[in-house]
């Protein structure tokens, strides 16, 4: 697959997964999460503090530094004169990348978001695991958009809207938090690395269509709130669901719907996998998701949650939290593959939980150089 947005730095996007490594944990280990799916982690020797986005959908561990001045005010940064560790990479030297981003509830719009990096390296710790040489970007200048640092290939928590505690469990499976078995699907061979599952089809509440029930690609990623679909889809979906539901012309790729209207319709989006075993399986976006809430300015509208890429876009579906957080999910990057287990009652209290197979943190972490997208 490849994206036609040109070395696209992802905070909806791609995370990589390789082969086996050595484990490094003896038992699990669980840390603690925000609602906003934002947790701490060290850099440097002496260790350097930063709370980043703990993001699947992120090819690279991406951190401001210091000489990253009026853009950055706002933001913590990365001292490399301060650590006894630090590398800087030959290679590309300074770099432009471009990105988009779908990690909050805001609106996707098509914003021109750039940074200037650099390549380096240093010691990271995550949960009490530190690694040696870990490659990362350094902020060097970026457009007037503030957000967190953001990491690669970790789970991050996107609790339901009552919960408040999150969490995320390195190297082990909390059986707890749910009951039925886990289904995995194998990770697409050509998928350069990334989350992407092969789903036969999508229904709502049950209807489908021919634009609907179609062989795709779909990238599950962490970074993103909501869901976002090939303009077709979007449409073909909508269209099941309520004709009063249509693009919001002052916000690109979203739609809205009447806010009144919200709780009376039924709106459950089934997307089918395929298992490991070979055996078709669905995971559910329940009719609870449908509205993400009003609009800026607009309390009587509400933002849809299915968004659209423009019809020129060949990016395929991505779906995010709004299936997230009714699931605990297992990313296996030792066998290539994906489980989904529906979350019981229990789990509501801590929130969404995601899963990570210990493989896909270790390796993760030790093969954080740019460019697989």
């Amino acid at each position: 697959m490849h994206f036609n947005l040109q070395r696209i730095l992802l905070i909806v996007g791609i995370a990589s997964i390789h082969a086996k490594p050595t484990p490094l944990f003896s038992k699990p280990t669980t840390l603690s999460l925000s609602s906003r799916k934002i947790g701490g982690s060290q850099l440097g020797t002496p260790p350097q503090d930063f709370t980043v986005v703990f993001d699947t959908g992120s090819d690279e561990l991406v951190i401001p530094g210091t000489n990253c001045t009026t853009s950055c005010a706002n933001q913590k940064k990365f001292d490399p004169t301060q650590s006894s560790t630090f590398k800087l990479n030959t290679g590309d030297g300074i770099f432009e990348e471009s990105f988009l981003t779908g990690g909050d509830a805001s609106p996707w719009g098509l914003k021109d978001w750039s940074m200037s990096l650099i390549e380096v390296s240093d010691t990271m710790t995550v949960g009490g695991l530190s690694v040696s040489n870990v490659s990362f970007l350094l902020i060097q200048n970026q457009s007037q958009y503030i957000c967190e640092p953001f990491i690669r290939s970790m789970a991050f928590i996107w609790p339901p809207h009552s919960v408040g505690g999150a969490e995320m469990t390195l190297g082990g499976v909390d059986s707890s938090k749910f009951t039925s078995q886990t289904t995995f699907a194998p990770i697409v061979a050509d998928g350069h690395g990334a989350w992407i599952l092969n789903s036969s089809g999508i229904a709502v509440n049950g209807q489908t269509n021919d634009v609907l029930a179609v062989h795709t690609e779909v990238l599950f990623d962490t970074g993103t709130t909501n869901v976002f679909l090939p303009l077709a889809m979007a449409e073909a979906l909508y269209a099941f669901i309520s004709p009063e539901i249509q693009p919001n012309p002052t916000e690109p790729g979203a739609w809205g719907i009447p806010c009144s209207k919200v709780g009376s319709l039924p709106a459950s989006v089934d997307f089918t996998l395929q298992s490991v075993a070979g055996t078709a399986f669905n995971v559910t976006i329940p009719s609870s998701e449908l509205s993400v809430g009003p609009f800026i300015g607009n309390n009587s509208l509400c933002q849809a949650a299915f968004n659209s890429w423009p019809a020129n876009f060949t990016i395929p579906p991505i779906i995010g939290n709004s299936l997230f957080k009714h699931y605990y999910t297992t990313w296996d990057s030792g066998n290539l593959a994906l489980g989904f287990a529906p979350i019981c009652e229990c789990s509501f209290q801590l929130g969404w939980i995601v899963e990570f197979d210990l493989n896909s943190i270790i390796q993760n972490l030790r093969n954080g150089l740019h460019g697989n997208t």
